[in-house]
């Protein structure tokens, strides 16, 4: 095909693929990290007070928080890798689509549809294991306040589902609107055609 008679929305998503991916890439690495070093801390927590290195703090308690507070870590650290593949599969892909790329085509179709396929299991995560990770944190606060209608309070919360849903629609709606674009866009006879590099 004639560059002229070429559609331009290919290097324009190229060149957005390319920004996205690496934004995103780059803060889901830093939040991979921060999980890990958040882990490895729960684990230092729950040594420490076994030890008796922890003064003012009861050991059993700092035992039951550190293990609870090692599922919102477990759940960042999963999030975090299915975002690092994605936006990696994205950088590639969108070098693809700024260069015309014949296999770029068909790589944003199937990209957008797995996007939007992991933002539905980061969302059974969020409101499944956060959710329920959230919840049994207020139980254990609630379990050793001193204040009994802190603790009544505490065990009828049940707040993690409704935290945890809060996260992934926020996600959902931050996310899914670019691989629906690509989906949008990449499927149009036109843009497949005009990508014959």
């Amino acid at each position: 095909m004639n560059p002229e008679e070429r559609a331009k929305s290919p290097k324009v998503f190229g060149i957005l693929s390319i920004i996205f991916a690496s934004i995103t890439l780059l803060f889901s690495l830093f939040s991979m990290l921060g999980s890990l070093a958040g882990s490895n801390m729960r684990d230092l927590i729950a040594q420490s007070s076994s030890l008796g290195g922890m003064k003012g703090i009861d050991a059993e308690i700092a035992r039951e928080m550190a293990d609870v507070i090692g599922g919102v870590y477990t759940t960042g650290i999963i999030t975090s890798i299915i975002f690092v593949v994605f936006s990696a599969l994205l950088l590639a892909i969108g070098i693809g689509q700024a260069g015309y790329r014949r296999w770029a085509a068909s790589w944003s179709v199937l990209w957008g549809w797995g996007a939007l396929l992991s933002l539905v299991v980061i969302t059974v995560l969020f409101v499944t294991a956060f959710g329920s990770t959230y919840d049994r944190l207020l139980q254990v606060v609630g379990e050793h306040a001193g204040d009994p209608q802190v603790r009544e309070l505490m065990r009828g919360a049940d707040l993690g589902p409704i935290a945890g849903l809060g996260g992934a629609i926020f996600m959902v709606l931050f996310f899914a609107p670019y691989p629906i674009l690509l989906l949008a866009f990449f499927t149009k006879p036109r843009v497949k055609e005009s990508m014959t590099a």
